[in-house]
């Protein structure tokens, strides 16, 4: 049902009882789940900018409706500190995120989409947050079988090393 807005991640958005109702959900029942759960949910002010869901927000709006891109969800891109360079004080440019998260060359137009709806104030406000990003944990569930991987090529490297001795280089230490 909530599938065009992130499945269960909308319970994780900041949107109120008027966006809720702007949505275009067909179950009654679900629509007013939803519209008890925002009335609940919804905040106002915030201590922190860059902890603040993107998608589905009540504050970041197109054409007077919060919006949501899926793929970008997926790829991880949750909160404004996936979109902000704190060393830098700036947004990532659009050739940084696709470095970073993937992003297809087709989606520059939702990127300028995004950076232009987050609020002025808000931008504003980030440059004055230092960076409080903690690294995910299944960021290193992902790394800890690559480990065995690295060590495999290691191996490899080692054999062709002691199979080729006289490899250009060898003079001088590398």
């Amino acid at each position: 049902m909530f599938n065009k807005y992130g499945k269960q991640f909308i319970f994780k958005s900041n949107l109120n009882t008027k966006d809720t109702e702007m949505l275009d959900i067909k179950s009654k029942f679900l629509k007013d789940v939803l519209a008890a759960w925002s009335s609940v949910n919804f905040k106002e002010d915030f201590t922190n900018f860059g902890k603040e869901i993107i998608w589905n927000n009540t504050n970041i709006k197109s054409n007077s409706k919060p919006f949501m891109f899926c793929d970008w969800l997926n790829k991880g891109i949750v909160f404004i500190e996936h979109l902000y360079d704190y060393r830098k004080k700036q947004f990532y440019s659009f050739s940084e995120i696709q470095t970073l998260y993937n992003v297809p060359q087709t989606d520059f137009l939702s990127y300028h989409k995004l950076i232009t709806c987050i609020p002025s104030r808000w931008k504003t406000m980030l440059k004055k947050e230092e960076i409080q990003y903690k690294v995910p944990e299944y960021l290193f569930k992902k790394l800890v079988p690559q480990l065995k991987t690295c060590r495999f090529i290691y191996n490899m490297l080692l054999k062709v090393e002691n199979k080729y001795p006289n490899t250009p280089g060898k003079e001088i230490g590398i």
